[in-house]
């Protein structure tokens, strides 16, 4: 899998943000390891990855409250990254 497909973006919250110094949350593939994952965002951000951890988001069952049509929102992967310390992530930039 190409490491652009396996890490789909951060997520830049008031919660992911207000965590540890060296703790950086991103949206990944549902399919994605956590060896996968580390050697992703060592090669896209040159930092040096500590610990992996991950969270499955499971499916919801939604209405739009407009129309009153019910729709499902698939399921979605969390990955709680840790660095180094001393190392840091500017969540704006990449390679």
């Amino acid at each position: 899998m190409d490491v652009k497909q396996l890490i789909l973006g951060p997520i830049v919250s008031e919660k992911s943000l207000s965590q540890r110094q060296n703790i950086y949350v991103f949206w990944v593939d549902i399919k994605a390891t956590k060896g996968q994952i580390k050697q992703a965002i060592k090669e896209i951000f040159d930092v040096d990855v500590v610990k992996v951890n991950v969270a499955v988001k499971g499916q919801e069952h939604r209405r739009n409250l407009s129309t009153g049509k019910a729709y499902i929102v698939s399921r979605r992967k969390k990955a709680y990254v840790t660095i180094a310390s001393g190392q840091k992530i500017n969540l704006l930039e990449g390679k």
